[in-house]
């Protein structure tokens, strides 16, 4: 029943968010406190649409992520030993080049 209540609330969530972040702006303008402009801002550009993020397919800050029992969120996707990591640099496209530069050398940055 909870499951049921928590997937309704966050399917329904960037709607409301959206809805929210419409409002912000309306009355954003109407605050005379100078942090809570800030505070706003920040919310609308975590929270509102984009016309360009909202076609990828990425995680949004609400999404709800879900892991198996036992599993850590933090985990490397894969892990390898050195020996399994090529020498030879991966092919770049036609028109690019690999380039090796000293990170300590100010005339090569």
């Amino acid at each position: 029943m909870l499951d049921h209540h928590l997937k309704q609330s966050f399917e329904s969530l960037p709607k409301n968010l959206n809805n929210l972040c419409t409002i912000l702006r309306k009355n954003k303008d109407n605050e005379d406190n100078y942090r809570g402009k800030k505070a706003l801002d920040k919310m609308i550009a975590m929270f509102g649409s984009h016309d360009f993020w909202d076609t990828q397919p990425v995680q949004r800050c609400y999404d709800l992520v879900k892991t198996p029992v036992g599993e850590d969120f933090n985990e490397p996707v894969e892990q390898k030993n050195v020996a399994d990591i090529p020498t030879e640099p991966l092919p770049l496209p036609e028109g690019f080049e690999w380039s090796v530069i000293n990170l300590q050398d100010d005339n090569q940055l």
